[in-house]
């Protein structure tokens, strides 16, 4: 049995109670035994489907059924309309959904890895029937869900000004697609069109999400890191706190760590539109921190009346920002990648792990050693583990310095006139914390340079 009427407390799905449920009552066995038809359809469930032999039922009409659990692997069912179909914890996966229609259909926790969901679409068909595609907690890794759209009646879900700030809380009013809690790694959201959709802690790393619409959208801790959205419509997302309406009728941020910020680490965000996006923080929040954005490609970014305040915007280029952005309180580290020093240079890969090499004369190539190398050397720490976390690097005539990611600073090689900082004149063959007047590590440091025998 469809478990809706159980779990609206948990969905709110609905917009008045429970009074008008998405599924209608069906039988149990909706999903039929392997061999036998899914009800009131010719579709014929296969068992143990393979690549080879699977349920193939194209431009099928799924109405009013429960399918939790079915074992859909591999099926074809490019075209078919899901009306009030709940698939709660279905198997999908390698599935071809493919220009398929939903109105108010539940994949809550389905497997959908490798499922094709291209040129699909969610429509509305009447007030009190949402135009709701349930994908929370599914996992879509690698799936493709290109030109993906929410096609709804305006009259339904009107669009908001550009300024307008969002209203308390989710707003079922303007959902569409609910993607929260879902893992969407390495998936295709190229060209989607889904605005007013919720990402709420989904994972979307090193998804393609070029080109797409997701303006208005949900997205409090959701991952982007790696991600490219270049070209994308982001315009009015909500990435941080939830916003609540104060006495005076207008809103303020709700610190809550159960809603921390939105990532886009090492993104691609080629001329994104992130104008009047809400990042819905203060510094008094939990982690002090707002959206992090740390090596971020963002050339041509649009960030027009965009709240970026308390940002973390390690690595990324500042001079490439539009105007507009609010940085108030953001965390600026300039990217550096690549040092030279007399006979040595160094290099910052976009892990944040360090490589030198050239003269290693006093130890300035931080591999423990005075052996010079031809090739690059990886840099390695106190416990001979590779340096990490690494946001900038400086180089002087025979020492080399790095800045992590949280403003602390490292030095290594030579130290003739105590330019490691580390209150000695003792040669380092590894990196060594530089410590403040009173010895203790020195931090709060945004940007690094290194000379002949001194460093800044």
């Amino acid at each position: 049995m469809f478990r809706f009427f159980v779990k609206c407390a948990v969905t709110f799905l609905l917009l008045a109670g429970c009074a008008s449920p998405l599924v209608s009552a069906a039988a149990p066995g909706d999903a039929a035994d392997s061999g036998d038809k899914i009800k009131g359809t010719e579709c014929v469930l296969v068992a143990d489907p393979t690549a080879e032999h699977h349920t193939d039922c194209p431009g099928t009409k799924f109405e009013n059924l429960d399918l939790e659990g079915v074992n859909l692997q591999y099926a074809n069912l490019a075209g078919s309309t899901f009306t009030e179909v709940g698939m709660e914890k279905a198997d999908l996966e390698f599935a071809n959904l493919a220009g398929a229609t939903f109105t108010g259909t539940m994949f809550l926790q389905a497997r959908m890895q490798y499922a094709n969901l291209s040129n699909s679409r969610v429509v509305q068909t009447k007030a009190d029937a949402p135009a709701i595609l349930d994908l929370r907690e599914a996992d879509l890794s690698h799936a493709n869900l290109q030109r993906l759209k929410a096609q709804t009646d305006p009259q339904f879900y009107p669009t908001p000004e550009p300024t307008q700030p969002p209203k308390p809380g989710l707003d079922p009013e303007q959902t569409k697609i609910w993607l929260n809690w879902a893992r969407l790694d390495d998936a295709d959201l190229s060209g989607a069109q889904i605005p007013h959709a919720v990402l709420d802690h989904a994972r979307l790393t090193r998804a393609k999400i070029r080109l797409a619409n997701l303006s208005n959208a949900s997205a409090s801790n959701a991952d982007f890191d790696y991600a490219d959205l270049s070209g994308t419509n982001l315009q009015n997302v909500r990435l941080g706190h939830n916003f609540e309406a104060s006495t005076t009728g207008s809103f303020r941020v709700v610190p809550d760590p159960q809603y921390p910020h939105a990532t886009f680490r090492h993104s691609i965000l080629t001329n994104t539109d992130l104008s009047n996006t809400h990042q819905m923080t203060d510094p008094n929040n939990a982690s002090g921190v707002g959206i992090d954005f740390s090596h971020a490609e963002m050339t041509g970014t649009k960030l027009a009346r965009t709240n970026m305040t308390w940002a973390r915007l390690h690595g990324v280029n500042i001079t490439q920002l539009a105007p507009g952005a609010d940085l108030t309180g953001a965390t600026y580290m300039p990217y550096q990648p690549i040092a030279a020093g007399s006979g040595h240079s160094c290099a910052l890969n976009p892990h944040g792990n360090v490589h030198c090499w050239g003269s290693n004369e006093s130890g300035q190539l931080g591999d423990n050693t005075t052996a010079d190398r031809h090739s690059p050397a990886q840099v390695l720490d106190n416990a001979g583990t590779p340096l990490g976390g690494i946001a900038a690097i400086a180089t002087g005539w025979q020492h080399s310095c790095a800045l992590n990611t949280t403003g602390n600073v490292y030095c290594w090689g030579s130290n003739m006139y105590g330019q490691l900082g580390d209150n000695t004149t003792t040669h380092r063959l590894r990196p060594v914390q530089v410590m403040d007047n009173v010895g203790t590590p020195l931090g709060g440091i945004t940007a690094i340079a290194a000379g002949m025998g001194h460093s800044c």
